[in-house]
């Protein structure tokens, strides 16, 4: 949940997929939002990564830029960013980690211009713009390494048991995290066998890597 001005929203995440069904039948969505959940209390969110997958079809990205500039969102920061803010993070309250990377809708302009124009703005300052292109250049060899993970763990039978599914995020956990930094995970997990529990990003996609397979279909999720 996200708290703006000591009122409550609930978060509604978007894949890539599901982020271009919206923008192009945004009336559908909005009508299925309303229908399942409180609309006035709900706020779409997706990933960065979704939004620069959206920037190499143009006309998405355009219309991306007219709906949203006017309808609240939030943008979530990155996978590997997120791992990072929470290695640091570890265990400390004073510093919880925050997904959200940006709110274009609430950030205020010194200058009164249009909506469209601020959004474009707000993301040209996150360096968005020069990030993206690197994002999607990078995007097949990181889809080849998270692919083969679940190569490494084939289910016994056809389907993977809520077992295996558990055995693989945390031994996977682990391991990525070592990747990250091992200096820092290996004193962790001598003190604390559980820690991945603490790494929440790694934990979902993880998770959802292990149930979904190779599937390509479009997702959202409700948090």
């Amino acid at each position: 949940m996200l708290t703006i001005n000591n009122r409550k929203y609930f978060l509604l995440l978007l894949d890539t997929n599901a982020l271009s069904n919206f923008i192009k039948s945004p009336e559908h969505w909005i009508t299925w939002i309303k229908n399942k959940f409180l609309f006035s209390q709900t706020i779409i969110c997706y990933s960065i990564f979704s939004l620069s997958e959206l920037q190499v079809k143009d006309y998405l990205f355009e219309k991306y830029l007219d709906l949203f500039s006017l309808y609240p969102s939030a943008i979530l920061d990155g996978y590997e960013t997120l791992v990072d803010k929470e290695i640091k993070a570890y265990k400390s309250e004073l510093n919880p980690v925050n997904p959200i990377l940006l709110l274009p809708y609430a950030i205020k302009s010194e200058r009164n211009i249009p909506n469209r124009e601020k959004l474009e703005m707000v993301l040209a300052d996150s360096q968005f713009y020069n990030n993206s292109k690197y994002w999607i250049d990078s995007r097949k060899d990181i889809l080849i390494k998270i692919l083969r993970l679940i190569e490494n763990y084939p289910p016994k039978n056809r389907n993977y048991t809520v077992e295996e599914i558990d055995d693989f995020v945390e031994k996977v956990s682990i391991q990525q995290l070592i990747l990250k930094n091992g200096m820092v995970i290996n004193k962790i997990i001598n003190i604390e066998e559980q820690c991945v529990n603490h790494f929440k990003s790694i934990k979902a996609i993880l998770d959802f890597l292990q149930k979904t397979g190779h599937s390509k279909k479009s997702c959202c999720f409700f948090v």
